[in-house]
């Protein structure tokens, strides 16, 4: 049974990661700008085009990333260049070579600034960024007043669990990224499959979660079904050797106050009645070997 107090991945602060697109970009100027230094021969007529990857490895790699770049760009400089012409005009590249490094930092210190805010701004909001639905926490949240206010007017509540049946498999086979991607569906398909006033959460990693205000036990477990019928018929991206790919999900469905009296009860009950979760590879998905 899962733990529903406990956070989970989309509730927690995003942590900043290693941009690789961002380090093969800049990999990939330092080496054209290298190249053009070499074939024009007088490598002082080119060499101020360095300013190029430092700096885009200060927006996309940050202070570090545009130091390494201006280390590796003054030494091809330094190989590059004849040393009479260093000797010679040493204090106006000691000039250009301290401008692109102060520029990189600059540039560098302002793209994390910006980075940090926006990861800031993010980690508040209620919504899952991947999916756009509700954090596992906002969604406990506003279940509970939804249960405050079905006590007050004395109507009933329902909720629906789901689980992605043999998501582990899926993960490994086609990769995390083909994951999210079959999550951010997975959440368009349930907005379709209910109502625009219902909630919809979170639920671990693999899951969501449904609040259905003033919905009978009857109903809700027919809400149950038709969603795991609109998912089952739903395509999800694959590879290339498998482009389309099906899935099949796990729901259960509990109700206020048939279930339970409190928003904690009410999701357990309703998490405590999805089987155990399956890690055999193909069971209920249709996921290659």
């Amino acid at each position: 049974m899962p733990d529903v107090t406990a956070g989970v991945d989309e509730g927690r602060v995003p942590q900043e990661t290693f941009d690789l697109p961002g380090a093969l970009l800049v990999i990939g100027t330092e080496a054209f700008v290298t190249a053009l230094v070499m074939f024009v021969g007088e490598p002082w007529l080119a060499w101020h085009l360095y300013l190029i990857p430092i700096t885009l490895a200060g927006i996309r790699l940050g202070p570090v990333g545009a130091v390494v770049t201006w280390g590796v760009s003054a030494g091809v400089i330094a190989l590059a260049t004849p040393q009479a012409l260093i000797q010679e005009e040493w204090p106006a590249y000691a000039v250009c070579l301290f401008v692109f490094l102060v520029s990189g930092l600059l540039t560098g210190a302002r793209s994390r600034q910006l980075l940090g805010r926006s990861l800031a701004l993010e980690s508040t909001s209620p919504l899952d960024p991947l999916t756009g639905v509700l954090r596992h926490e906002s969604f406990l949240a506003r279940l509970a007043s939804e249960i405050e206010r079905a006590e007050r007017y004395e109507h009933s509540l329902g909720i629906v669990a789901l689980r992605v049946r043999g998501f582990g498999d899926f993960t490994r086979v086609f990769g995390r990224y083909k994951a999210d991607a079959m999550l951010e569906h997975l959440a368009r398909v349930l907005r379709l499959s209910v109502r625009s006033t219902d909630l919809i959460g979170r639920l671990g990693d693999d899951g969501f979660s449904v609040a259905l205000p003033y919905a009978t036990p009857d109903q809700s477990h027919v809400i149950a079904q038709r969603v795991a019928e609109a998912i089952a018929t739903t395509s999800f991206e694959g590879d290339a050797l498998e482009p389309a790919v099906t899935a099949e999900v796990d729901t259960a469905s509990a109700s206020y106050p048939t279930d339970a009296t409190n928003v904690l009860e009410l999701l357990e009950v309703a998490c405590t009645a999805l089987p155990p979760e399956i890690s055999q590879r193909g069971v209920g998905a249709t996921y290659p070997s």
